[in-house]
């Protein structure tokens, strides 16, 4: 009987091993939005994460592994979804949130057609994470609040404005370069991901992010196995060559911050 050939489990195992063992390994998937049920997609990015996590238990076992796995309960998405439905944000992500915390043991209330096979995907499944993480839980404000304490004792926060291509669905904004306006869409969209977007301008805090190009060069380049697959670093370290590094939004508008920061 021929053996399976497993030339990219091989590759990432000698990518994973070169760290040394005392310190963990961290994996986790997207924080995923409850504004609606969990779909396949939900499972599928589970899934990806658990095997590389229990592949990291089986090679390396006097290696501890953290994976995480949960939701991200503030943004816009949310806001309008408990809108739609008449209900506070809150009791929206109460009840969605916890549809995510079963897809360890099975995946949830979808349509009719397609229910009961997603239910046994999620149940043979059996996602491994060590943690199931709310934004909405006092662990991760307190973390927050000390990362942001941390940050702006170095003078690495500071206050900023930005204009931009705002996507409600995507929580993000986009560049002219990023957005094209075709004859049948009544909005500008997205290149990438399709969604509308409207010009909007923000007031938020900045993270000096530029500060670390150079570090974040001479540490991708000196390391080989720093981002796996080896096309994106390759593709990284010619961006942070070619383009400059921007300072990035940490923060929303004083309105729909659930963490203060000011």
């Amino acid at each position: 009987m021929l053996r399976p050939r497993l030339p990219t489990l091989r590759r990432l195992r000698s990518a994973v091993t070169d760290t040394s063992t005392t310190k963990p390994f961290y994996i986790t998937t997207p924080i995923f939005y409850p504004n609606a049920v969990p779909h396949i997609g939900h499972l599928y990015s589970l899934v990806i994460a658990d095997i590389l996590a229990r592949f990291t238990r089986i090679s390396e076992p006097n290696r501890r592994v953290h994976f995480l796995t949960g939701t991200d309960e503030h943004g816009l998405k949310i806001q309008k979804a408990a809108k739609d439905r008449g209900i506070e944000p809150s009791l929206l992500c109460d009840a969605l949130s916890e549809q995510f915390r079963v897809c360890r043991s099975t995946l949830l209330f979808l349509n009719s057609l397609t229910q009961n096979v997603l239910q046994r995907l999620g149940a043979g499944a059996n996602i491994s994470n060590t943690v199931f993480l709310r934004t909405t839980e006092a662990r991760h404000r307190e973390a927050v609040e000390h990362v942001w304490r941390d940050l702006t004792a170095q003078d690495l926060i500071y206050k900023g404005t930005y204009s931009g291509w705002y996507s409600i669905s995507d929580e993000c904004f986009y560049t002219d370069s990023q957005v094209t306006h075709p004859p049948s869409s009544p909005t500008p969209i997205s290149i990438e991901t399709s969604s509308a977007v409207e010009w909007s301008s923000e007031s938020n805090y900045k993270f000096r992010l530029s500060c670390f190009r150079e570090p974040l060069l001479d540490y991708y380049t000196a390391n080989p196995n720093s981002i796996y697959p080896y096309p994106h670093r390759e593709r990284l370290i010619q961006t942070l060559k070619d383009e400059p590094l921007e300072d990035l939004f940490v923060s929303r508008p004083r309105e729909r911050q659930f963490i203060r920061m000011s």
